[in-house]
């Protein structure tokens, strides 16, 4: 035998016990989704008498929910505030050294777009937001429905169950023959607020839509009848079907920016 042979013999028989065994993944627990709700609290402004006088909103709107997976709520956040003449919230920034996260990211937004009673400037104001957390799997109506309503965020085919039950979602699914929209032209824009609407229906064996009803919905009278209607003008193949469901929602009315406050105590960017 070669002497190379012999020698890479010996080493194949001698190898084994240095070779580590084969590597292991361990698949990490999958961690619950959670939708992430921020509640505002009290506001309290110096401008009131002290710190400890409370002044009410006239419209506080909550910032929009998203998910999150993970079990441990993000840390509470304060905003600190004026009021100005028209009832908007300026000057808005985080109190102290606080850094907002991108779960936060509406928070400073939905303060913009509340109201406070107009003629009645406040300065020094400070608002706190606490988290709620809530299984997105034992979410309750409005919570998803909010959800559904926000922007970026897509319900699964479980949330929708929860939401109306009834074997729409099975496959094979049903095919859109027709679809039919809701008119905005129709429909009146809210200043810093989402309108939707969620419209549950069923599709009898011809494949055309009945029972619609209105489910939830933000509140407006005018988006509720208009999704109802274009529900019930869609025809599809694949009935009979039930515990179908359709959300739709007219955007934002875009607020005014406030006036770019004179001077400034940094040097940067004087454009900016």
């Amino acid at each position: 035998m070669p002497a190379s042979i012999l020698t890479l013999s010996l080493l194949l028989a001698a190898a084994p016990q240095d070779i580590p065994p084969p590597m292991q993944v361990i698949p990490a627990e999958s961690v619950e989704r959670q939708i992430l709700q921020w509640q505002p609290g009290a506001v309290r402004c110096a401008d009131s008498g002290d710190l400890g006088a409370e002044i009410a909103a006239t419209t506080m709107v909550a910032p929009y929910p998203l998910t999150l997976a993970t079990a441990v709520p993000p840390a509470a956040i304060t905003l600190s505030f004026d009021v100005a003449a028209d009832g908007r919230a300026v000057n808005i920034r985080p109190a102290g050294t606080q850094r907002l996260r991108f779960d936060a990211r509406d928070v400073m937004p939905s303060l913009r777009a509340s109201r406070f009673a107009a003629g009645v400037v406040q300065r020094d104001c400070r608002i706190t937001y606490t988290p709620a957390l809530q299984p997105l799997a034992k979410a309750d109506l409005s919570s998803l429905a909010r959800l559904g309503a926000s922007p970026g965020q897509r319900l699964d085919p479980a949330a929708w169950q929860q939401m109306a039950q009834g074997n729409c979602r099975d496959r094979p699914r049903v095919t859109p023959l027709l679809r039919a929209y809701p008119d905005r032209r129709k429909l009146a824009m809210v200043e810093g607020q989402r309108s939707w609407s969620f419209v549950r229906y069923d599709i009898d064996a011809e494949g055309q839509p009945v029972n619609p009803a209105t489910v939830i919905s933000s509140g407006d009278p005018a988006l509720d009848a208009e999704v109802r209607s274009a529900v019930s003008q869609g025809r599809y193949a694949g009935g009979p079907r039930t515990g179908c469901g359709l959300m739709w929602w007219t955007p934002p009315a875009t607020i005014a920016a406030p006036p770019i406050p004179a001077g400034g105590e940094s040097d940067g960017n004087k454009a900016c």
